[in-house]
């Protein structure tokens, strides 16, 4: 991949994946096409080393996903894998008070799952939230017309992700797909739940799903 750095943080390549991106799946496309990130808020221009001081408290300037470096306790710090594959902040989601929003949920809060074959409410043992710019979802259009937007990396809740839905794809036992298409992200910000369950699963616009907090 040819890639060049431009004296004002500016990072541009030229990528075979549609949006850039190899994450998290390749989206190939014929000819490759020229993309560019501008330096995100907080981030010096020359790439940050473990160890050294910053002052912008959450911000991240690694080179990708993949390789995430983070302001934390004023120190930069290289992180886990934090490649986006979790759901928009406004996927409803299954809890006892109704659906909520999965960016409002909390550990502690009570949702819908399904443990040892029978659905029960159980709390969250860990919420998440990965940054993002210039991602894309896959936006799943539902037969019943209720609507997921998720990132391809995604599980469902029998182990496939949602870059391998397409029409008349099995979602769940209960809900079938009309549509599945990769589109721009609208938010900032990728979300996903990890309910105390056996399965780790949850109800996310009426269909169960998987989390990618599961087994971490």
């Amino acid at each position: 991949m040819n890639a060049c750095w431009y004296g004002d943080g500016t990072h541009c390549w030229c990528s075979a994946c549609e949006g850039g991106s190899q994450f998290p799946v390749c989206r190939p496309i014929d000819p490759p096409q020229w993309n560019c990130d501008s330096l995100a808020p907080g981030c010096p221009i020359v790439m940050p080393q473990a160890g050294t001081p910053c002052s912008t408290p959450g911000a991240s300037c690694g080179p990708n996903c993949t390789l995430p470096i983070t302001c934390e306790g004023g120190l930069w710090h290289w992180g886990q894998d934090l490649c986006p594959i979790c759901a928009a902040p406004n996927t409803p989601i299954a809890t006892p008070n109704g659906e909520q929003p999965i960016a409002s949920l909390r550990v502690g809060d009570l949702v819908y799952s399904v443990d040892h074959d029978a659905i029960v409410a159980v709390p969250l043992l860990k919420v998440g939230h990965t940054s993002v710019s210039h991602h894309r979802v896959v936006r799943v259009v539902l037969a019943n017309g209720r609507v997921l937007e998720i990132s391809p990396g995604h599980p469902t809740a029998d182990g496939r992700t949602f870059g391998d839905l397409v029409a008349g794809s099995e979602l769940d036992d209960e809900h079938w797909v009309q549509s599945a298409e990769l589109v721009p992200f609208a938010y900032d910000a990728t979300y996903d739940i990890l309910p105390a369950s056996s399965t780790g699963t949850y109800y996310a616009a009426g269909a169960l799903i998987g989390s990618t907090l599961f087994g971490h």
